[in-house]
């Protein structure tokens, strides 16, 4: 029966040989492991440390004063584009400028005168009778048709005259009027006893004392007043 025991007895001591080996081994492969991790970690973090943390505080310097060549510089002011000859200049801006307006003419007891306008296609020739003042006016050039009143002469364009005491008539002239003193843009002329104006709107307009007149203008044409 002791023998019998004994037999039993020994692969118990077996197994218990077996069980310690098996854990020394898988202690042993515990610590190559966690050796083998935490010994690859510290190069790891060495090699893949920005290289920035390296560099020493003058190269730093240098790195921050260099210019991205990435980065686009700012535009710097050109210079200024030439005009496109292609656009017309505005006329009024380019215009040189205007002469010294001539003096309003003016018309002497028992005398006689001619103005025109800045143009010279509208001429007049005024005289004073006997304290009565008679204005002759042309114009020869007209972009209109003429009033049917109008004589039918031998001068060019059209003719109105007026009396400083009566309406406006169409007198016929033989003759185209010669002109004379300008009479300025937008300054009232006491010619005689007629008042007179002439504006690049309305062209000519001439009254008496009794309000009668006319308006003469290249394309509006004749217009009696009132």
């Amino acid at each position: 029966m002791s023998q019998a025991h004994a037999r039993r007895g020994l692969p118990a001591a077996a197994i218990a040989v077996i069980v310690v080996g098996v854990a020394a081994v898988a202690l042993l492969f515990g610590l190559g492991t966690w050796w083998l991790v935490t010994g690859d970690d510290a190069p790891v973090a060495e090699a893949g440390a920005s290289p920035a943390a390296s560099v020493s505080p003058s190269v730093a310097a240098t790195a921050e004063a260099t210019p991205d060549p990435s980065v686009a510089p700012s535009a710097t002011p050109g210079p200024s584009a030439s005009p496109d000859p292609s656009v017309s200049p505005d006329p009024e801006a380019s215009a040189t400028p205007a002469p010294e307006p001539s003096p309003v003419p003016t018309l002497e007891a028992g005398g006689t005168l001619a103005f025109q306008s800045p143009s010279g296609n509208i001429r007049c020739e005024v005289e004073d009778l006997d304290g009565f003042t008679w204005l002759l006016c042309q114009q020869p050039s007209i972009n209109y048709d003429p009033p049917a009143q109008a004589c039918d002469g031998d001068a060019d364009g059209v003719a109105v005259g007026l009396w400083s005491d009566a309406a406006p008539e169409y007198p016929c002239l033989d003759d185209n009027l010669e002109g004379g003193e300008v009479l300025p843009l937008d300054t009232p002329a006491a010619i005689g006893a007629l008042d007179c104006l002439l504006t690049l709107d309305e062209g000519l307009r001439c009254t008496n004392p009794q309000g009668r007149g006319f308006t003469l203008e290249y394309s509006r044409g004749i217009g009696f007043l009132p």
